[in-house]
């Protein structure tokens, strides 16, 4: 589905019914990176409305050059009042997502029902982030990349903690597709320009009294996971996980981990 949004074009899906779960994808892939890790949680659980959007310039919305971080907020905001009103709801952020996902929790408190942090970008600047070493634990010499799948292969071992085939064709099936729909154009402006929210700091100063849960890689050098825990004192209810083996995109690289994970975070909400 298409909603026109302050000059955009937003694509979305609504999968369910129930209390509504904003899931928000991260920088440089589509909505597909969430239903994929998500939806498999959703065969034994009913009573929640997933809301899947892809952020402007990736998937299949369109963008605009003058967006930035505390723009996307109001963008966001101005998308769920049309879809939800003013009923309360529950984030579901990936990596900038997440990121995406604290910034609206600071903003609409009140709202929120529970917040869930997937490797969850929490400072802007790579540079002032803690990260761990690059590290990758197994890559499969049983692997066979056709030579037309050799530039996406590196960019997938870029990130990989494990590179076997498993991992590989999950994300070839739920990220691939999503790197290959952005507008590279606006991105490589967004992040030069329009990255970080002009209150990054004011992230520390908001409380949250409602489940959260942050899980991460111990191998994320995208992102880190020492950094996550800065929000320990200010989310009273907060669960943190960090998972061995497992880089950036943990939900392909741990998947039963996440999804008992995930599972326990809903029964919470």
């Amino acid at each position: 589905m298409k909603m026109d949004i302050s000059g955009l074009k937003l694509n979305y899906e609504i999968v369910g019914q129930g209390k509504p779960l904003v899931c928000l994808h991260g920088f440089g892939v589509d909505h597909r990176l969430m239903s994929a890790c998500l939806e498999p949680s959703f065969f034994e659980q009913s009573g929640f409305q997933r809301i899947y959007v892809d952020l402007p310039g990736m998937g299949q919305s369109t963008s605009r050059t003058d967006l930035c971080a505390d723009k996307m907020i109001e963008i966001l905001q101005a998308f769920l009042r049309e879809v939800i009103g003013t009923t309360s709801y529950s984030l579901v952020g990936e990596s900038y997502g997440g990121y995406l996902s604290l910034g609206l929790a600071m903003q609409e408190t009140d709202c929120i029902a529970g917040l869930y942090l997937l490797c969850p970008c929490t400072i802007s600047r790579q540079a002032d982030r803690t990260l761990p070493p690059k590290e990758q634990l197994i890559v499969s010499d049983k692997l066979q990349v056709s030579a037309s799948q050799w530039a996406d292969y590196q960019n997938f071992l870029q990130t990989a903690v494990f590179a076997t085939r498993e991992t590989w064709e999950n994300y070839q099936k739920a990220i691939l597709p999503g790197i290959k729909s952005v507008d590279p154009k606006f991105l490589s402006t967004y992040q030069s320009k329009g990255y970080s929210f002009s209150n990054e700091k004011q992230l520390l100063n908001f409380s949250l009294d409602v489940p959260v849960s942050i899980i991460t890689g111990k191998q994320d050098d995208i992102v880190g996971y020492a950094d996550a825990f800065r929000f320990m004192k200010q989310f009273h209810r907060a669960s943190f996980a960090v998972v061995d083996g497992a880089g950036h995109n943990l939900q392909i690289e741990q998947p039963e981990i996440f999804q008992q994970n995930f599972i326990e975070w809903l029964k919470k909400i």
